[in-house]
């Protein structure tokens, strides 16, 4: 080899090394055509060590360059507040639909999650989880007041949770060479704003200064600060004013008048009328919710516009950057005050009659933990209305329009991707902190484990790793897009959060390895420190845990003797949530039924054990201010429901789809068995049964359980060849001194 030659290619495999990358851009191969291997982060204990899985990073950059992050956010956007998803929902066939045409061709375009949740259904609380990956117990941001310090500081063991904290922004600024800038509402502790150096910002600009023309970092103020500052600004020039019409009141968000709907609490008031006690309101109709209509700003002077407008002004800057960018575009709508634009509110507001209204609507909740939430017993009996379909369709207008309002700005966000030749190397994700009730039980706002509540959008583009139209029906957290865009940039191995990445669902790697990973678990504990280093309100007294694997969803608090009703729902058989299976104590419930309430409890146990940490965060009785026993003892005695000397937790096996792991395709279910009466429960085999039962093993082949206690059977599948599995002769036999023998048939998909 010439000696110049030589030197040149040692040079570029020196700078190729450097950059984490390879000469060609490729990364591993397979001979099967469904590769198997699993890049999905998996506990410490858990992580896939199979040779055949490629666990290098280099083949999320493009050359030399890590992929751009837009992420874009709502707030208070519910799940199937996107056509996409009303048109697959049977409920809002012949209804008028909500009109999200950019959103809906994003959905198409990468990965959509027909069922992904909210961490915790609270602003800050969901908000700081998925920002940094961890459970909300981890965080500390249990509350929306704990995102402030002169909070989180009262008690010594949130503020350590608060400080031990890093965002996905620091990872990416600090440890990939990104710059990142954040527009939009924040609601999160500001340290999350700095790096390693609490003065020195991983954030770059949050804030845009319209009379200066130039970027600014404002830690110190929050979205609606930044907004009012942008209207004043276009008030000095005259291009709006304050003049109020007859009937306008003020919009307690932005000061502009605006007109009111029915449910509004100024509704029919003198124009003008201060929301406040002085005049007769009560503390809980002063709220942000209480503001609903019809905004007498135009769409050029919107919340959203400002918010969009900031945006596309940072994208045109950080597109002509060499550095990648991490760019987060965090809208304050449709959360309340909900005051759309005429431009958008008009064509919702004059075909209301056309619009959904959830059959829940007249639910009494007399089986429910949530009869009195969010004020709901208080404002039907102050006549609001929220019972009232009509009053309700008024309100959904205004939402609508909110949510078609942020669709427009996020077609004008991706086309500057495309303007700018980016398109292809972005990694975009959209979804919101959580939902809206919207008059679903006659309620309003979040804050429970309802779906219209804790159900919300999401999705994940990226043209060059991502192929389009992935639809994605398996139960997934929002907790688990900070290592989502870790792996997605190349940053994985710098993951210590509680998630893992969901690239394991999108490109069907996910076999249920080591645990069962279609199951979601969202969190709340509404406490927070108070002076004297105790903790406001008692354990017990609110819905804690929610857990979904399937169609069923489990709710419950984590104290063992709370008198709070439980509920447990067939989400296939019961989407509205009307029927609480496990209701009047379970005593009317079936076997198979109090059997799920058991397997459900015992996957959110299993998941507090996970994700405890050396910390010891759901174990350790100190992080709920003393009382009880830790969150994993208090779940496991509790018990609403009857008890029984046998129970399982399927009555048929659902398999998931099997992938390739580099010599065969595999697939992991799991079956519990289980006694909660006196005495013991003797399983003297557990076994496959059947012509084809070679394809499938156990892992126990019998056990011994004794009260309140089971056993967890590992069934697997394995085969060199593709199957289907309605055509395989085989199913689980438990033979027991109960019931004698138990037979559980294999459902679900395979291939």
């Amino acid at each position: 080899m010439n000696e110049n030659v030589f030197f040149l290619s040692l040079l570029l495999w020196l700078f190729v090394s450097a950059c984490g990358g390879s000469t060609d851009g490729a990364g591993s191969t397979d001979t099967q055509p469904n590769d198997a291997t699993d890049t999905g982060r998996e506990d410490a204990t858990d992580r896939e060590t199979d040779s055949e899985i490629d666990t290098s990073d280099t083949d999320t950059q493009r050359g030399d360059r890590r992929p751009n992050v837009l992420f874009i956010m709502t707030d208070q956007q519910r799940f199937d507040a996107l056509r996409r998803t009303q048109d697959e929902m049977a409920g809002y066939d012949g209804a008028l639909k909500i009109r999200t045409p950019q959103l809906d061709l994003l959905s198409s375009q990468g990965a959509y999650f027909q069922n992904a949740y909210s961490s915790c259904p609270v602003c800050a609380p969901d908000r700081s989880s998925l920002r940094t990956g961890c459970t909300i117990e981890r965080t500390g941001v249990q509350t929306n007041s704990l995102a402030e310090a002169a909070v989180y500081k009262k008690m010594q063991q949130f503020e350590d949770k608060v400080a031990a904290l890093e965002s996905y922004e620091q990872i990416l600024v600090e440890q990939g060479g990104y710059l990142a800038e954040t527009y939009g509402k924040w609601h999160m502790p500001t340290t999350l704003y700095y790096g390693r150096s609490p003065d020195e910002p991983v954030i770059s600009y949050n804030d845009y200064d319209y009379e200066a023309s130039e970027e600014k970092f404002s830690p110190g103020d929050t979205w609606g600060t930044i907004y009012k500052r942008s209207l004043d600004y276009h008030r000095g020039l005259g291009d709006i004013s304050r003049t109020f019409l007859d009937g306008q009141q003020e919009n307690t968000f932005s000061k502009y008048p605006y007109d009111p709907t029915a449910l509004d609490a100024r509704y029919g008031a003198p124009t003008d009328t201060p929301l406040t006690g002085a005049q007769g309101y009560e503390d809980w109709e002063v709220s942000q919710p209480n503001v609903m209509g019809r905004n007498s700003l135009s769409a050029d002077f919107t919340s959203s516009h400002f918010n969009g407008d900031i945006a596309v002004r940072a994208l045109d800057r950080l597109a002509r950057q060499d550095n990648p960018f991490v760019l987060t575009v965090s809208f304050h709508n449709p959360h309340a005050p909900m005051v759309a634009a005429p431009e958008y509110f008009d064509y919702y507001f004059e075909n209301r009659s056309g619009l959904f209204v959830s059959p829940s609507i007249d639910d009494p909740m007399e089986n429910s933990a949530y009869k009195n939430s969010n004020g709901r017993t208080k404002l039907l009996e102050a006549g609001y209305g929220y019972d009232d379909p009509e009053h309700v369709r008024q309100w959904i207008a205004g939402y609508y329009a909110l949510v078609e309002e942020i669709d427009a700005w996020v077609g004008i966000l991706l086309d500057k991707l495309g303007e700018h030749g980016i398109a292809d190397n972005t990694l975009v994700v959209y979804t919101s902190d959580h939902g809206e009730m919207l008059g679903a039980h006659a309620m309003r706002e979040k804050n429970i484990f309802l779906e219209e509540s804790v159900h919300i959008p999401l999705i994940v583009t990226f043209p060059e790793k991502i192929p389009s139209d992935i639809v994605i029906p398996e139960p997934v957290s929002q907790r688990d897009i900070f290592a989502t865009i870790l792996d997605y940039t190349g940053l994985s191995h710098l993951d210590n959060s509680d998630g893992a990445s969901l690239r394991r669902f999108i490109e069907g790697k996910s076999y249920n390895k080591e645990y069962d990973e279609r199951v979601v678990v969202s969190e709340w504990d509404y406490r927070e420190p108070q002076d004297g280093g105790t903790l406001t309100r008692s354990l017990g007294k609110e819905i804690n845990f929610m857990v979904r694997k399937g169609d069923y969803k489990l709710m419950l608090t984590k104290k063992a003797d709370s008198n709070l009703t439980d509920m447990m729902y067939d989400l296939g058989e019961d989407p509205y949530e009307l029927s609480n299976l496990i209701g009047d104590k379970g005593l009317t419930a079936s076997n198979a039924v109090i059997g799920k309430a058991e397997h459900l409890k015992i996957l959110l146990i299993e998941w507090m054990k996970r994700n405890d940490g050396a910390a010891g965060y759901y174990s350790d009785n100190r992080y709920n201010g003393g009382e009880g026993e830790g969150d994993i003892a208090e779940v496991t005695k509790r018990r609403t429901w009857r008890t029984l000397s046998y129970w399982q937790s399927d009555t048929v096996l659902d398999f998931g789809k099997a992938v390739w792991n580099g010599s065969s395709y595999v697939r992991n279910e799991y079956l519990y068995i289980g006694r909660t009466n006196p005495g013991t429960l003797e399983v003297s085999s557990i076994a496959v049964r059947g012509a084809d039962a070679g394809y499938f093993t156990v892992d126990t082949a019998s056990a011994s359980v004794s009260q309140n206690d089971y056993v967890r059977v590992k069934v697997s599948f394995h085969s060199k060849e593709p199957v289907a599995l309605e055509t395989l002769d085989a199913s689980i036999e438990i033979n027991n001194n109960v019931h004698g023998t138990n037979t559980v048939p294999f459902g679900g998909r395979l291939f």
